[in-house]
């Protein structure tokens, strides 16, 4: 049985009301049906939410392209995307605080903005990630096949790898979440060393006396590109917000998952920030034109000359470690919003069910398993397809999509804390001012990346616009099934996000 602890603040939960919602609507909820089940502490759910950001492929791949835009200056960029995402989190932690169900986006965006709403934003939250989750998929058989040519000198397809990881996937989203943490936690904590490794031979080799200042100060980020270079800052915070789909899965939700949240943002920005500095170092002067002109061997190059030809395979062979890692975690909180989805019964309620033995959403993640490799394989027999194209058009509309729903969530959060009749649940900048802020700047971010797709996306200007359709058709198809349910299945409709009155005031 769904169950939430209620402190003396947050308003009375009717469980009456909430267990015969969920009886009517799933077929998971009984005294007898498993449960999601965890234990995971502030670290496993911090490295969980790190390993999404895939650190040393976003070192190797994506830094450099941040340098080429920002500049000597984009250091800063960090430090304000720290800002940024820290005012989103507090209001996101407020509301977390006082409406103890899992399901994050979905369920705050119900309770905020109405069903109808909500179900869009599920619709394209799922999408999103799912979008995230397939490029990621063939982003890796492009960068295991680049690793299997410089170690045998021989060719193999994309896909080879990518079918390959796909069943390691499918594999850790059957098992026990505590078995995901885990693997993630030693990915994360081999790839975090190499990169460390590297930025301590930089200072060392440098020294402190000869350490660059001007990349801290903020008058060299007005020299570069800043909405562009914040823009890209941003988007390696996406997947901290997932730290409130795992609920039910670690131990006093009501500690970790703030502590997580907080720990996730900081340590992503000032991880970033700190070796976006050291990068800059490494190359003096000409850091910014090596990252303009060869983005992509940028940090190989560097890791060479600062440690030498055997340390730079090693950082190969965890690029592809931590693309793994990456699909793992994207893949359980895809997984998790269909859980959610199809405990309130906007998705088939087969989907509900939990794995006896491992207490793992096991059909809901094969079913997004099932779903990527339909996608993968049409990306595999496509004519005349460049699977990197591929790859920067789903994350960068899938990356939009989320930078949407945080503005959105962002809203819904004022909007909730104003309907409630208890007032003195959290103080005014938690509940009004800060979210106020974090939905502007998120909505001045979303419409900047899609008046600039091509930047997110990559291709000509105005090449790939038409693909941002897709997303828009994904909500607008969630609002017509909600507005369906309000006509026809009423007990439904009101089960969306959960968000029926479960609270006596």
């Amino acid at each position: 049985m769904l169950s939430y602890e209620v402190t003396a603040v947050t308003p009375t939960i009717n469980q009456a009301n909430y267990a015969a919602l969920h009886n009517s609507v799933s077929p998971n909820i009984g005294e007898s049906a498993p449960t999601l089940h965890g234990n995971m502490g502030v670290s496993s759910l911090t490295l969980s939410v790190l390993a999404f950001s895939a650190p040393i492929a976003v070192v190797t791949g994506f830094l450099p392209l941040t340098i080429s835009f920002g500049g000597r200056g984009t250091p800063v960029a960090y430090f304000l995307g720290i800002l940024m995402v820290l005012v989103f989190a507090i209001g996101y932690m407020a509301m977390t605080r006082n409406m103890p169900k899992p399901g994050s986006f979905y369920v705050f965006i119900s309770n905020g903005l109405g069903n109808i709403m909500g179900l869009g934003a599920a619709y394209l939250a799922t999408f999103s990630y799912l979008l995230l989750l397939c490029g990621s998929y063939i982003f890796l058989g492009v960068c295991a096949n680049e690793l299997y040519t410089s170690l045998t000198g021989m060719e193999s397809p994309w896909w080879v790898w990518t079918a390959l990881v796909w069943g390691i996937v499918t594999t850790f989203g059957f098992l026990h979440i505590e078995f995901s943490a885990k693997a993630l936690s030693i990915a994360m904590v081999g790839e975090v060393l190499i990169i460390m490794i590297f930025n301590a031979a930089v200072l060392f080799k440098n020294g402190f006396s000869t350490m660059p200042i001007d990349p801290l100060m903020p008058q060299t980020l007005v020299a570069g590109n800043i909405p562009v270079a914040v823009l890209f800052v941003i988007l390696v915070f996406i997947g901290f917000e997932a730290t409130a789909l795992y609920r039910e899965e670690v131990k006093s939700p009501e500690k970790t998952i703030p502590r997580a949240t907080y720990t996730s943002v900081l340590a992503i920005g000032l991880f970033y920030g700190f070796t976006c500095y050291m990068m800059i170092a490494a190359y003096g002067d000409s850091a910014v034109d090596i990252a303009t002109k060869e983005p992509s061997i940028m940090f190989s190059n560097a890791i060479h000359a600062y440690l030498g030809q055997t340390f730079t395979q090693i950082k190969n062979c965890f690029v592809v470690f931590s693309l793994i890692a990456a699909l793992i975690s994207i893949h359980n909180v895809l997984t998790r919003y269909v859980l959610n989805m199809a405990v309130d019964g906007t998705l088939p309620k087969s989907l509900s069910k939990i794995h006896k033995q491992h207490r793992s959403p096991y059909r809901s993640s094969f079913a997004v398993s099932l779903v990527a490799a339909v996608f993968l394989i049409i990306a595999m027999v496509a004519p005349n397809v460049d699977p990197i194209v591929i790859y920067g058009l789903t994350g960068g509309l899938g990356a939009v999509g989320i930078i949407f729903l945080m503005a959105l969530v962002s809203l819904a959060i004022v909007v909730w804390f104003l309907k409630l009749k208890r007032r003195r649940l959290e103080n005014p900048w938690n509940k009004y001012i800060f979210p106020t802020l974090a939905a502007t700047s998120f909505m001045l971010t979303a419409v900047y990346s899609i008046k600039n797709f091509e930047i997110v996306a990559g291709g000509e200007k105005g090449e790939n616009m038409i693909w941002l359709g897709s997303l828009a058709g994904v909500f607008a198809l969630g609002v017509m099934l909600a507005i369906y349910f309000r006509l026809a299945k009423p007990q439904i409709y009101k089960s969306i996000g959960r968000s029926e009155t479960i609270f006596n005031e």
